[in-house]
């Protein structure tokens, strides 16, 4: 993956050779890619506010879950790293302002996302609205 030329390869796990390269919208800015199945993926673009499905056979890109409610006052919610895990996978929200002293505006989050689906998941069903892990420290 490499967010300088908006591009996702695929290499082989035994020799590293190239299977295929994914040529992203320009300005696309792939951080990190959760692949699971063997047809989907999502990736989290670099100053985006939505997750993104790759089709892995077509390579077609179209956005998932919207993100943006977890962004802080400069409207990025600044999505990281991911992790999947039993049908579900995490995103880390790592609200990332440059506006303000240490350039981080707490709490940090990971959403939840139905890795069949697309859709963001709700870890509070009490509250109204849809929320994340709230991350402390």
């Amino acid at each position: 993956m490499s967010s300088l030329d908006d591009t996702i390869t695929v290499a082989t796990r035994d020799t590293w050779s190239i299977e295929r390269t994914y040529f992203l919208a320009a300005g696309t800015a792939p951080l990190d890619i959760a692949v699971v199945s063997p047809v989907t993926a999502y990736f989290t673009p670099r100053d985006g506010t939505q997750l993104m499905r790759l089709d892995l056979p077509s390579g077609e890109v179209t956005p998932a879950a919207d993100l943006s409610v977890f962004a802080d006052a400069d409207g990025i919610p600044d999505l990281g790293m991911m992790a999947v895990h039993e049908g579900q996978f995490f995103v880390q929200i790592r609200r990332v302002n440059f506006e303000l002293p240490g350039a981080f505006e707490p709490p940090a989050y990971l959403a939840v996302v139905d890795a069949a689906t697309g859709d963001l998941m709700d870890v509070d069903e009490e509250t109204p609205e849809i929320q994340a892990i709230e991350l402390l420290g």
